[in-house]
Protein backbone atom coordinates (compact mmCIF):
# COMPACT_ATOMS: atom_id res chain seq x y z
CA UNK A 1 0.00 0.00 0.00
CA UNK A 2 2.78 2.31 0.64
CA UNK A 3 4.19 1.79 -2.97
CA UNK A 4 0.48 2.42 -4.11
CA UNK A 5 0.99 5.63 -2.08
CA UNK A 6 4.03 6.87 -3.38
CA UNK A 7 2.74 6.44 -6.79
CA UNK A 8 -0.09 8.53 -5.91
CA UNK A 9 1.65 11.55 -4.34
CA UNK A 10 4.70 11.06 -7.72
CA UNK A 11 1.53 12.05 -9.70
CA UNK A 12 -0.16 14.33 -7.87
CA UNK A 13 1.29 16.07 -5.61
CA UNK A 14 4.96 16.48 -7.47
CA UNK A 15 5.15 18.77 -10.56
CA UNK A 16 4.48 16.31 -13.17
CA UNK A 17 4.39 18.14 -16.57
CA UNK A 18 2.35 16.47 -18.26
CA UNK A 19 1.93 17.12 -21.44
CA UNK A 20 -1.54 19.04 -22.75
CA UNK A 21 -3.65 18.47 -25.98
CA UNK A 22 -4.20 22.52 -26.82
CA UNK A 23 -0.64 24.43 -27.75
CA UNK A 24 0.37 27.51 -28.47
CA UNK A 25 3.47 27.86 -30.94
CA UNK A 26 5.00 30.87 -30.44
CA UNK A 27 6.20 32.66 -33.87
CA UNK A 28 8.84 31.17 -35.54
CA UNK A 29 12.05 32.79 -35.03
CA UNK A 30 10.49 34.48 -32.35
CA UNK A 31 12.30 34.53 -29.02
CA UNK A 32 10.84 33.74 -25.83
CA UNK A 33 10.49 36.85 -23.58
CA UNK A 34 9.40 37.69 -20.32
CA UNK A 35 5.16 38.18 -19.75
CA UNK A 36 4.87 34.80 -21.66
CA UNK A 37 1.91 33.22 -20.29
CA UNK A 38 -0.57 30.79 -20.88
CA UNK A 39 -3.84 29.13 -19.05
CA UNK A 40 -4.18 26.13 -17.50
CA UNK A 41 -6.79 23.58 -17.16
CA UNK A 42 -7.73 22.40 -13.84
CA UNK A 43 -10.41 19.18 -13.79
CA UNK A 44 -13.05 17.69 -11.57
CA UNK A 45 -13.40 21.41 -9.29
CA UNK A 46 -16.97 22.18 -7.95
CA UNK A 47 -18.08 25.17 -9.45
CA UNK A 48 -18.05 27.97 -6.89
CA UNK A 49 -14.94 26.37 -5.04
CA UNK A 50 -12.22 29.29 -4.44
CA UNK A 51 -8.93 28.15 -6.56
CA UNK A 52 -5.66 29.88 -5.73
CA UNK A 53 -2.22 29.39 -7.50
CA UNK A 54 1.13 30.73 -6.05
CA UNK A 55 4.17 30.33 -7.77
CA UNK A 56 6.50 28.25 -6.58
CA UNK A 57 9.14 28.41 -9.76
CA UNK A 58 9.94 31.28 -12.10
CA UNK A 59 10.86 31.98 -15.78
CA UNK A 60 14.71 33.95 -15.84
CA UNK A 61 15.11 36.32 -18.72
CA UNK A 62 17.97 38.60 -20.45
CA UNK A 63 18.48 40.43 -23.55
CA UNK A 64 19.06 36.88 -25.29
CA UNK A 65 15.56 36.08 -23.89
CA UNK A 66 14.76 33.11 -21.85
CA UNK A 67 17.42 31.42 -19.64
CA UNK A 68 16.35 29.14 -16.92
CA UNK A 69 14.44 28.96 -13.99
CA UNK A 70 14.48 30.17 -10.22
CA UNK A 71 12.61 29.48 -6.81
CA UNK A 72 10.00 32.11 -5.73
CA UNK A 73 10.55 33.71 -2.57
CA UNK A 74 7.19 32.00 -1.81
CA UNK A 75 9.44 28.70 -2.00
CA UNK A 76 12.47 30.33 0.00
CA UNK A 77 14.66 27.09 -1.31
CA UNK A 78 17.62 29.67 -2.47
CA UNK A 79 19.11 27.24 -4.77
CA UNK A 80 18.10 26.59 -8.56
CA UNK A 81 15.01 24.39 -9.61
CA UNK A 82 16.66 20.69 -10.16
CA UNK A 83 14.78 18.20 -12.65
CA UNK A 84 14.94 14.95 -12.70
CA UNK A 85 13.89 12.60 -15.65
CA UNK A 86 10.84 10.33 -14.53
CA UNK A 87 10.19 7.75 -16.75
CA UNK A 88 6.19 6.53 -17.05
CA UNK A 89 5.84 2.73 -16.29
CA UNK A 90 2.83 2.58 -18.29
CA UNK A 91 4.21 4.58 -21.94
CA UNK A 92 8.14 4.60 -21.27
CA UNK A 93 7.53 8.49 -22.01
CA UNK A 94 10.55 9.77 -20.29
CA UNK A 95 10.01 13.80 -18.81
CA UNK A 96 11.52 16.14 -16.72
CA UNK A 97 10.30 16.83 -13.37
CA UNK A 98 11.30 19.04 -10.47
CA UNK A 99 12.46 17.52 -7.89
CA UNK A 100 10.39 18.69 -4.98
CA UNK A 101 9.25 16.66 -2.50
CA UNK A 102 5.57 16.53 -0.79
CA UNK A 103 7.14 17.33 2.38
CA UNK A 104 8.30 20.76 1.09
CA UNK A 105 4.86 21.05 -0.32
CA UNK A 106 3.62 20.44 2.72
CA UNK A 107 5.89 23.39 4.31
CA UNK A 108 5.47 26.01 1.22
CA UNK A 109 1.76 25.15 1.49
CA UNK A 110 1.24 25.88 5.58
CA UNK A 111 2.91 29.20 4.93
CA UNK A 112 -0.03 30.37 3.17
CA UNK A 113 -2.38 32.70 4.47
CA UNK A 114 -5.34 35.10 3.34
CA UNK A 115 -2.32 38.05 2.83
CA UNK A 116 0.02 35.45 1.17
CA UNK A 117 -0.04 36.72 -2.71
CA UNK A 118 -1.35 34.64 -5.21
CA UNK A 119 -3.55 34.27 -8.56
CA UNK A 120 -7.29 33.43 -8.48
CA UNK A 121 -8.04 31.41 -11.33
CA UNK A 122 -12.07 30.96 -12.29
CA UNK A 123 -12.39 27.84 -13.94
CA UNK A 124 -14.63 27.40 -16.94
CA UNK A 125 -17.55 24.85 -15.85
CA UNK A 126 -17.17 22.65 -18.28
CA UNK A 127 -13.25 22.30 -19.34
CA UNK A 128 -11.95 23.64 -16.23
CA UNK A 129 -9.85 25.78 -18.49
CA UNK A 130 -8.84 29.44 -16.25
CA UNK A 131 -9.89 31.89 -17.75
CA UNK A 132 -6.57 33.95 -16.22
CA UNK A 133 -3.20 33.54 -17.96
CA UNK A 134 -0.31 32.08 -15.43
CA UNK A 135 3.18 33.09 -16.39
CA UNK A 136 5.96 30.90 -17.09
CA UNK A 137 6.92 28.41 -14.09
CA UNK A 138 5.53 26.18 -11.41
CA UNK A 139 2.53 26.82 -9.77
CA UNK A 140 1.32 25.68 -6.28
CA UNK A 141 -2.54 25.43 -6.60
CA UNK A 142 -4.85 24.78 -3.62
CA UNK A 143 -9.01 25.01 -3.69
CA UNK A 144 -10.65 25.82 -1.07
CA UNK A 145 -14.26 24.59 -1.08
CA UNK A 146 -17.46 26.42 -0.25
CA UNK A 147 -19.06 22.79 0.33
CA UNK A 148 -18.32 19.90 1.34
CA UNK A 149 -15.11 19.16 -0.04
CA UNK A 150 -11.73 19.45 0.42
CA UNK A 151 -9.21 19.32 -2.19
CA UNK A 152 -5.35 17.55 -2.13
CA UNK A 153 -2.82 20.08 -3.53
CA UNK A 154 -1.94 20.39 -7.19
CA UNK A 155 1.23 21.73 -9.29
CA UNK A 156 0.82 22.96 -12.73
CA UNK A 157 3.64 24.39 -14.94
CA UNK A 158 3.82 26.86 -17.68
CA UNK A 159 6.81 26.17 -19.98
CA UNK A 160 8.58 26.21 -23.16
CA UNK A 161 9.36 23.25 -25.06
CA UNK A 162 11.55 23.43 -28.84
CA UNK A 163 9.24 23.13 -31.99
CA UNK A 164 9.50 20.56 -33.92
CA UNK A 165 12.76 18.86 -31.92
CA UNK A 166 10.29 15.66 -30.73
CA UNK A 167 11.20 16.73 -27.01
CA UNK A 168 8.54 16.62 -24.92
CA UNK A 169 10.33 16.93 -21.47
CA UNK A 170 8.23 19.00 -18.75
CA UNK A 171 11.15 21.84 -18.29
CA UNK A 172 14.32 22.71 -20.48
CA UNK A 173 17.44 23.39 -18.40
CA UNK A 174 19.77 22.32 -21.67
CA UNK A 175 21.91 25.21 -23.43
CA UNK A 176 19.15 27.10 -25.28
CA UNK A 177 19.27 28.44 -28.69
CA UNK A 178 17.76 31.47 -28.54
CA UNK A 179 17.22 31.77 -32.50
CA UNK A 180 14.72 28.55 -32.69
CA UNK A 181 11.54 27.94 -32.84
CA UNK A 182 9.12 27.65 -29.87
CA UNK A 183 6.10 25.94 -28.09
CA UNK A 184 4.64 27.23 -24.78
CA UNK A 185 3.48 25.11 -23.73
CA UNK A 186 1.02 24.13 -20.25
CA UNK A 187 0.85 21.15 -17.73
CA UNK A 188 -2.81 20.27 -16.79
CA UNK A 189 -3.94 19.01 -13.13
CA UNK A 190 -6.64 16.86 -11.54
CA UNK A 191 -8.25 17.62 -8.37
CA UNK A 192 -8.64 15.35 -6.12
CA UNK A 193 -11.29 15.42 -3.83
CA UNK A 194 -12.93 14.02 -0.66
CA UNK A 195 -16.64 15.15 0.82
CA UNK A 196 -16.32 16.69 4.03
CA UNK A 197 -19.76 16.04 6.09
CA UNK A 198 -20.30 15.59 9.48
CA UNK A 199 -24.28 15.10 10.65
CA UNK A 200 -25.64 14.06 13.96
CA UNK A 201 -29.05 12.26 14.52
CA UNK A 202 -31.07 11.81 17.73
CA UNK A 203 -33.63 8.89 18.03
CA UNK A 204 -36.71 10.56 19.42
CA UNK A 205 -37.11 14.44 19.71
CA UNK A 206 -38.97 14.17 22.93
CA UNK A 207 -39.39 12.27 25.79
CA UNK A 208 -39.55 11.56 29.73
CA UNK A 209 -36.92 13.76 31.37
CA UNK A 210 -35.16 11.46 33.93
CA UNK A 211 -36.55 8.25 32.84
CA UNK A 212 -36.03 7.98 29.31
CA UNK A 213 -32.39 7.83 26.73
CA UNK A 214 -31.97 8.45 23.73
CA UNK A 215 -29.36 6.93 21.12
CA UNK A 216 -27.28 9.71 19.27
CA UNK A 217 -25.49 8.83 16.24
CA UNK A 218 -22.71 10.54 14.39
CA UNK A 219 -22.02 9.82 11.00
CA UNK A 220 -18.66 11.40 9.14
CA UNK A 221 -15.81 10.02 6.46
CA UNK A 222 -12.13 10.85 7.01
CA UNK A 223 -11.26 12.13 3.75
CA UNK A 224 -8.74 10.67 1.22
CA UNK A 225 -5.77 12.72 2.47
CA UNK A 226 -2.44 12.89 0.37
CA UNK A 227 0.87 12.94 1.74
CA UNK A 228 1.54 16.51 1.66
CA UNK A 229 -1.02 16.58 4.59
CA UNK A 230 1.46 15.90 7.29
CA UNK A 231 -0.44 15.91 10.61
CA UNK A 232 -3.60 15.44 8.92
CA UNK A 233 -6.33 16.63 11.43
CA UNK A 234 -9.49 14.94 11.64
CA UNK A 235 -11.12 15.27 15.51
CA UNK A 236 -14.72 14.68 16.33
CA UNK A 237 -15.61 17.00 19.59
CA UNK A 238 -19.39 16.12 20.96
CA UNK A 239 -20.98 18.44 24.00
CA UNK A 240 -24.63 17.44 25.92
CA UNK A 241 -26.82 20.37 27.38
CA UNK A 242 -29.53 18.73 29.68
CA UNK A 243 -28.33 15.46 28.97
CA UNK A 244 -25.76 13.03 31.12
CA UNK A 245 -23.94 10.47 28.47
CA UNK A 246 -23.69 7.33 29.72
CA UNK A 247 -20.48 6.36 28.78
CA UNK A 248 -20.28 2.45 28.53
CA UNK A 249 -22.61 2.46 25.88
CA UNK A 250 -20.22 4.50 23.76
CA UNK A 251 -18.95 2.79 20.38
CA UNK A 252 -16.40 4.40 17.62
CA UNK A 253 -16.17 2.28 14.06
CA UNK A 254 -14.10 3.31 11.07
CA UNK A 255 -15.18 1.26 8.23
CA UNK A 256 -16.38 -2.63 8.67
CA UNK A 257 -15.64 -3.08 11.86
CA UNK A 258 -14.63 -7.13 11.85
CA UNK A 259 -11.57 -8.96 12.06
CA UNK A 260 -8.92 -8.55 9.62
CA UNK A 261 -11.04 -5.68 7.82
CA UNK A 262 -9.85 -1.87 7.71
CA UNK A 263 -12.30 -1.10 10.75
CA UNK A 264 -11.66 0.17 14.75
CA UNK A 265 -14.27 -0.50 17.34
CA UNK A 266 -13.31 1.08 20.84
CA UNK A 267 -15.66 0.88 23.34
CA UNK A 268 -15.03 2.82 26.56
CA UNK A 269 -16.88 3.03 30.54
CA UNK A 270 -17.20 6.10 32.51
CA UNK A 271 -14.45 8.47 32.24
CA UNK A 272 -12.10 6.63 30.16
CA UNK A 273 -9.33 7.37 27.66
CA UNK A 274 -8.53 5.51 24.89
CA UNK A 275 -5.08 6.13 23.31
CA UNK A 276 -4.32 3.09 20.70
CA UNK A 277 -2.95 3.35 17.12
CA UNK A 278 -5.93 4.61 15.51
CA UNK A 279 -7.12 7.07 17.47
CA UNK A 280 -7.09 8.90 20.87
CA UNK A 281 -10.88 8.82 22.89
CA UNK A 282 -12.30 10.75 25.84
CA UNK A 283 -15.43 9.96 26.79
CA UNK A 284 -17.12 11.96 30.02
CA UNK A 285 -20.86 12.42 30.98
CA UNK A 286 -20.87 15.64 29.54
CA UNK A 287 -19.27 15.81 26.24
CA UNK A 288 -16.52 13.45 24.10
CA UNK A 289 -13.41 14.11 22.23
CA UNK A 290 -12.29 11.45 19.41
CA UNK A 291 -9.39 12.19 17.49
CA UNK A 292 -7.93 9.87 14.10
CA UNK A 293 -4.10 9.91 14.15
CA UNK A 294 -2.08 11.11 10.97
CA UNK A 295 -0.64 8.24 10.73
CA UNK A 296 -4.00 6.23 10.62
CA UNK A 297 -5.66 8.75 8.41
CA UNK A 298 -3.42 8.23 5.88
CA UNK A 299 -3.33 4.89 5.82
CA UNK A 300 -7.04 5.06 4.65
CA UNK A 301 -5.85 7.32 1.50
CA UNK A 302 -6.77 5.10 -0.92
CA UNK A 303 -9.39 3.27 0.42
CA UNK A 304 -13.00 3.85 -0.48
CA UNK A 305 -15.85 6.30 1.15
CA UNK A 306 -17.24 3.02 2.77
CA UNK A 307 -14.13 1.99 3.98
CA UNK A 308 -13.42 5.91 5.39
CA UNK A 309 -16.24 6.35 6.99
CA UNK A 310 -16.40 6.98 10.56
CA UNK A 311 -19.50 5.95 13.03
CA UNK A 312 -19.88 6.99 16.73
CA UNK A 313 -22.80 5.78 18.96
CA UNK A 314 -24.12 6.28 22.62
CA UNK A 315 -26.81 6.47 24.59
CA UNK A 316 -27.55 9.18 27.03
CA UNK A 317 -30.39 10.27 29.78
CA UNK A 318 -32.50 13.14 29.07
CA UNK A 319 -32.29 15.21 32.67
CA UNK A 320 -34.71 17.56 34.43
CA UNK A 321 -32.60 20.71 32.61
CA UNK A 322 -34.77 19.92 29.45
CA UNK A 323 -38.25 21.68 30.02
CA UNK A 324 -40.53 22.71 27.35
CA UNK A 325 -38.85 25.36 24.84
CA UNK A 326 -35.25 24.17 26.97
CA UNK A 327 -34.21 21.53 24.81
CA UNK A 328 -31.58 19.20 25.52
CA UNK A 329 -29.11 19.89 23.17
CA UNK A 330 -26.33 18.21 21.43
CA UNK A 331 -23.45 20.19 19.46
CA UNK A 332 -21.30 18.27 17.33
CA UNK A 333 -17.88 19.84 15.79
CA UNK A 334 -15.90 18.13 13.22
CA UNK A 335 -12.28 20.22 12.81
CA UNK A 336 -10.37 18.28 9.87
CA UNK A 337 -7.96 20.07 7.49
CA UNK A 338 -8.88 21.65 4.59
CA UNK A 339 -5.72 22.57 2.61
CA UNK A 340 -2.03 21.68 4.49
CA UNK A 341 -1.35 23.23 7.51
CA UNK A 342 -4.36 24.54 7.73
CA UNK A 343 -8.12 23.54 9.39
CA UNK A 344 -11.84 24.14 9.17
CA UNK A 345 -14.73 23.26 11.13
CA UNK A 346 -18.23 21.67 9.92
CA UNK A 347 -21.26 21.51 13.02
CA UNK A 348 -24.19 20.09 13.32
CA UNK A 349 -26.82 20.11 16.43
CA UNK A 350 -29.76 18.02 17.60
CA UNK A 351 -32.70 18.42 20.25
CA UNK A 352 -34.21 16.63 22.38
CA UNK A 353 -37.42 18.18 24.37
CA UNK A 354 -39.48 17.02 27.48
CA UNK A 355 -42.83 18.90 28.65
CA UNK A 356 -44.61 20.03 31.77
CA UNK A 357 -47.97 20.47 33.11
CA UNK A 358 -48.09 23.22 35.03
CA UNK A 359 -51.34 25.58 35.74
CA UNK A 360 -53.51 24.16 32.85
CA UNK A 361 -55.11 22.20 36.17
CA UNK A 362 -56.94 23.49 39.02
CA UNK A 363 -57.89 22.26 42.05
CA UNK A 364 -60.85 24.35 43.38
CA UNK A 365 -63.73 24.36 45.99
CA UNK A 366 -67.23 24.71 45.18
CA UNK A 367 -67.06 28.41 45.18
CA UNK A 368 -64.44 28.08 42.82
CA UNK A 369 -61.27 28.98 45.48
CA UNK A 370 -58.35 28.02 45.20
CA UNK A 371 -58.05 24.35 47.11
CA UNK A 372 -54.90 22.75 48.33
CA UNK A 373 -53.43 19.52 49.59
CA UNK A 374 -55.31 17.18 46.58
CA UNK A 375 -53.67 15.02 45.35
CA UNK A 376 -53.44 13.75 41.41
CA UNK A 377 -51.83 11.21 40.01
CA UNK A 378 -51.17 10.66 36.17
CA UNK A 379 -51.10 7.64 34.64
CA UNK A 380 -49.92 6.27 31.18
CA UNK A 381 -52.01 3.87 30.23
CA UNK A 382 -55.64 3.15 31.03
CA UNK A 383 -57.20 0.43 28.96
CA UNK A 384 -58.78 -3.24 29.37
CA UNK A 385 -57.48 -6.11 31.60
CA UNK A 386 -58.06 -9.46 31.33
CA UNK A 387 -61.43 -9.63 32.47
CA UNK A 388 -62.42 -6.69 29.83
CA UNK A 389 -62.76 -4.12 32.57
CA UNK A 390 -60.71 -0.76 31.87
CA UNK A 391 -58.32 0.27 34.34
CA UNK A 392 -55.55 2.78 35.13
CA UNK A 393 -51.44 1.82 35.47
CA UNK A 394 -47.90 2.61 34.91
CA UNK A 395 -47.98 5.65 36.94
CA UNK A 396 -45.62 8.56 36.18
CA UNK A 397 -46.41 10.02 39.43
CA UNK A 398 -48.17 11.92 41.93
CA UNK A 399 -48.40 15.39 43.08
CA UNK A 400 -50.15 17.34 45.74
CA UNK A 401 -51.89 20.78 45.23
CA UNK A 402 -50.33 23.90 47.16
CA UNK A 403 -52.03 27.52 47.79
CA UNK A 404 -52.86 28.17 44.04
CA UNK A 405 -54.46 24.86 43.61
CA UNK A 406 -52.16 23.89 40.88
CA UNK A 407 -51.78 20.77 39.71
CA UNK A 408 -48.09 20.30 38.31
CA UNK A 409 -46.29 17.32 36.75
CA UNK A 410 -42.95 17.62 34.90
CA UNK A 411 -40.79 16.06 32.18
CA UNK A 412 -43.86 14.59 30.26
CA UNK A 413 -43.28 12.40 26.36
CA UNK A 414 -45.12 13.66 23.90
CA UNK A 415 -48.59 11.57 23.77
CA UNK A 416 -51.41 11.45 26.43
CA UNK A 417 -51.53 10.60 29.72
CA UNK A 418 -54.82 9.82 32.36
CA UNK A 419 -55.08 11.92 34.94
CA UNK A 420 -57.53 11.17 38.48
CA UNK A 421 -57.36 12.44 42.23
CA UNK A 422 -56.76 10.22 44.39
CA UNK A 423 -57.09 11.90 47.99
CA UNK A 424 -59.46 14.81 48.33
CA UNK A 425 -58.76 17.43 50.99
CA UNK A 426 -60.01 16.72 54.82
CA UNK A 427 -63.33 17.59 54.38
CA UNK A 428 -63.97 17.53 50.71
CA UNK A 429 -65.55 14.68 48.89
CA UNK A 430 -63.09 12.74 45.91
CA UNK A 431 -63.69 13.15 42.41
CA UNK A 432 -64.09 10.18 40.43
CA UNK A 433 -63.87 11.27 37.00
CA UNK A 434 -60.20 10.60 34.68
CA UNK A 435 -58.59 13.45 32.54
CA UNK A 436 -57.17 12.36 29.15
CA UNK A 437 -54.29 15.04 29.28
CA UNK A 438 -52.58 15.05 25.44
CA UNK A 439 -49.10 16.73 24.64
CA UNK A 440 -48.50 17.04 20.36
CA UNK A 441 -45.50 19.06 19.26
CA UNK A 442 -44.99 20.31 15.99
CA UNK A 443 -41.34 20.50 15.12
CA UNK A 444 -41.49 22.79 12.36
CA UNK A 445 -38.67 25.54 13.77
CA UNK A 446 -35.29 25.87 12.19
CA UNK A 447 -31.99 26.95 14.17
CA UNK A 448 -29.54 29.11 12.13
CA UNK A 449 -27.79 25.81 10.61
CA UNK A 450 -31.14 24.30 9.76
CA UNK A 451 -31.50 22.17 11.85
CA UNK A 452 -35.13 21.04 12.93
CA UNK A 453 -36.57 22.76 16.25
CA UNK A 454 -39.55 22.73 18.48
CA UNK A 455 -41.96 25.95 17.25
CA UNK A 456 -45.06 24.73 18.94
CA UNK A 457 -46.67 22.26 21.68
CA UNK A 458 -50.40 22.10 22.47
CA UNK A 459 -51.61 20.71 25.47
CA UNK A 460 -55.28 19.27 25.83
CA UNK A 461 -57.75 18.22 28.46
CA UNK A 462 -61.06 16.54 28.76
CA UNK A 463 -63.18 14.20 30.46
CA UNK A 464 -62.96 10.73 29.58
CA UNK A 465 -66.79 11.07 29.07
CA UNK A 466 -66.89 14.42 26.59
CA UNK A 467 -66.29 14.37 23.36
CA UNK A 468 -64.13 17.39 23.37
CA UNK A 469 -61.96 19.00 25.94
CA UNK A 470 -59.80 22.25 26.27
CA UNK A 471 -56.55 23.02 24.48
CA UNK A 472 -53.52 25.30 25.17
CA UNK A 473 -51.26 26.24 22.62
CA UNK A 474 -47.53 27.40 23.55
CA UNK A 475 -45.27 29.22 20.97
CA UNK A 476 -41.87 30.55 20.94
CA UNK A 477 -43.30 33.63 20.68
CA UNK A 478 -45.97 32.97 23.10
CA UNK A 479 -45.63 30.44 25.94
CA UNK A 480 -47.66 31.62 28.45
CA UNK A 481 -49.74 28.99 30.44
CA UNK A 482 -53.27 29.61 30.81
CA UNK A 483 -56.01 27.94 33.09
CA UNK A 484 -57.81 25.05 30.55
CA UNK A 485 -59.89 23.60 33.52
CA UNK A 486 -60.73 23.39 36.89
CA UNK A 487 -61.82 20.43 38.93
CA UNK A 488 -64.28 21.04 41.69
CA UNK A 489 -64.57 19.17 45.13
CA UNK A 490 -67.71 19.06 47.09
CA UNK A 491 -67.45 19.96 50.76
CA UNK A 492 -68.90 16.70 53.01
CA UNK A 493 -70.78 18.89 55.72
CA UNK A 494 -72.88 19.93 52.58
CA UNK A 495 -74.88 16.66 52.37
CA UNK A 496 -76.97 15.08 54.87
CA UNK A 497 -75.35 13.31 57.63
CA UNK A 498 -76.44 9.93 59.30
CA UNK A 499 -78.55 10.90 62.33
CA UNK A 500 -79.22 14.44 61.30
CA UNK A 501 -82.51 16.23 60.54
CA UNK A 502 -83.13 14.35 57.77
CA UNK A 503 -82.94 11.24 59.57
CA UNK A 504 -85.24 12.89 62.20
CA UNK A 505 -87.71 13.61 59.63
CA UNK A 506 -88.46 10.45 58.44
CA UNK A 507 -88.70 8.26 61.36
CA UNK A 508 -91.25 10.83 62.53
CA UNK A 509 -93.23 10.79 59.60
CA UNK A 510 -92.46 7.03 59.18
CA UNK A 511 -93.94 6.73 63.27
CA UNK A 512 -97.14 8.72 62.45
CA UNK A 513 -97.96 6.67 59.46
CA UNK A 514 -97.90 3.60 61.68
CA UNK A 515 -99.60 5.28 64.49
CA UNK A 516 -102.71 6.21 61.72
CA UNK A 517 -102.93 2.78 60.44
CA UNK A 518 -103.37 1.06 63.85
CA UNK A 519 -105.66 3.48 64.74
CA UNK A 520 -107.41 3.35 61.46
CA UNK A 521 -107.52 -0.64 61.99
CA UNK A 522 -108.82 -0.58 66.00
CA UNK A 523 -111.64 1.57 65.20
CA UNK A 524 -112.82 -0.71 62.48
CA UNK A 525 -112.34 -3.84 64.12
CA UNK A 526 -114.72 -2.50 67.07
CA UNK A 527 -117.08 -1.33 64.38
CA UNK A 528 -117.26 -4.84 63.35
CA UNK A 529 -117.99 -6.45 66.47
CA UNK A 530 -121.07 -4.04 67.29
Amino acid sequence: MKTYLKKISALVLTVILVLSMCTAALAEGTKPQEGDSKEVTITNVVAGDTVMAYQLVDARYNENGFIGYEWTALAGKGTDPVFVDVTDAGTSTTTKQLNLSDTEVTAIASKITASTQGTTLTLDGTTGKSSEKLGVGTWLILVTGKGAKIYNPMLVSVYYSPTGSGSENGMITDELDADSSWTLKESGAYAKSSEVTIEKTVSDMDVEAGKDTVTYTINGTIPSYSTEYQNAVYTITDTVTNAQIVTNTLQVTVGTAVEGGTGVTAVVTKGAVVNSEFCSLTATETGITLEFKDGYIKELADKTAAERAVTVTYDAKITAGAKNFIPAKNDVTLTYSNNPGQTSDKKDTTYTYSFDLDGQVTKVDEKNGKLKDATFTLYRKYEADENGEKVLSDVFGTCTTGEDGKVTFAGLDAGTYYLKETAAPDGYQLTNKIYDVTIAPKYEGKDTDNNSMLSEYTVTIKAEDEENGMTGTYTVENQTVTNLLDIQNTKLSALPSTGGIGTYLFTIIGVVIMAVAAGIFFVKRRRDAE
